[in-house]
């Protein structure tokens, strides 16, 4: 009738964070997660949709191991994947914003979008990195004392090699990581499926049973 609402799905289950600071997380189900992520990542930005916020705390882990990506509320639509509407007119009105102006999280974003510039999908793909990492390490990829001096650090600083961290890590894994952590965009990696690619060939050519350092994560 005339009653407004809003209906918004029930995802059941608990955050990648909340699993993070857990102890059911394996290697095997770390690289799993990892392609969920990057089959979400690829679904979306081939619906012309920019995440902008990937982090832990914005994967849901289902009790039947399905993953889902979550909180679009920064989204932007950069125009393809929906023909025949105002996408210049939504981006503007609705979600997008200002040259210079930096929306996310510190933590997980990409180098250009830190610093306010133009972004696409491959902003997303380094945000991906950075949580992956988290998952094989236990520790954030760029961290530092203060959110400004974080923002320097995913401008300027390498984070630590993976396998300085933990060397029974398949330099593979690492490899993917690596090239979704590139500063320079055009060293990335270019769409998520590729991402969900080389983890598939990494994962098979690995063993399910390598150690994570990190406390609470079981083998």
């Amino acid at each position: 009738g005339d009653v407004h609402f809003i209906a918004t799905e029930f995802v059941d289950g608990e955050t990648l964070r909340r699993r993070l600071d857990g102890s059911q997380l394996v290697f095997a189900e770390v690289v799993e997660i990892g392609m969920q992520i990057g089959s979400a990542l690829a679904a979306a930005h081939d619906a012309g949709i920019v995440h902008r916020d990937v982090k832990p705390e914005n994967v849901m882990l289902r009790p039947d191991g399905y993953v889902k990506v979550l909180d679009f509320g920064l989204a932007k639509l950069t125009g393809s994947g929906f023909a025949g509407a105002d996408t210049d007119g939504l981006t503007r009105t609705v979600m997008e914003t200002h040259p210079g102006v930096v929306l996310g999280t510190f933590a997980y974003m990409s180098p250009e979008q830190a610093l306010g510039q133009h972004i696409d999908g491959k902003s997303d793909l380094f945000s991906f990195g950075a949580v992956f990492y988290e998952m094989l390490t236990g520790s954030r990829a760029f961290q530092a004392d203060s959110a400004l001096a974080t923002l320097m650090a995913v401008l300027r600083d390498s984070p630590r090699p993976i396998r300085s961290l933990n060397p029974s890590i398949p330099a593979s894994i690492e490899a993917v990581v690596n090239r979704c952590l590139e500063k320079d965009v055009a060293k990335r990696y270019q769409h998520a499926s590729e991402i969900v690619r080389d983890l598939r060939k990494a994962a098979k050519a690995s063993s399910n049973t390598i150690g994570l350092p990190r406390q609470g994560l079981t083998q």
